[in-house]
């Protein structure tokens, strides 16, 4: 039985970053805003064109994201 996929998308986040002193990236998972400071992702992924901020993100399909130690795993 397969699992259903959700789409997720994730970004560079310019003004947490300048907060933070540090890259951060955006994980965006049904609904939520994850902050993280690594992505590991086992799934294909795509750049996409936005027309509003961010404009530049990367997005795929995948079954669960979990986050560990500020580390999101994107899991197929």
């Amino acid at each position: 039985m397969s699992q259903k996929l959700y789409r997720f998308w994730y970004h560079y986040n310019k003004p947490a970053s300048l907060k933070r002193g540090r890259s951060v990236l955006t994980v965006h998972w049904k609904n939520k805003c994850i902050l993280v400071d690594n992505i590991k992702c086992e799934v294909p992924t795509e750049s996409h064109e936005r027309k509003s901020q961010p404009r530049c993100i990367i997005r795929g399909y995948a079954t669960d994201v979990v986050v560990i130690d500020d580390i999101a795993y994107i899991k197929k």
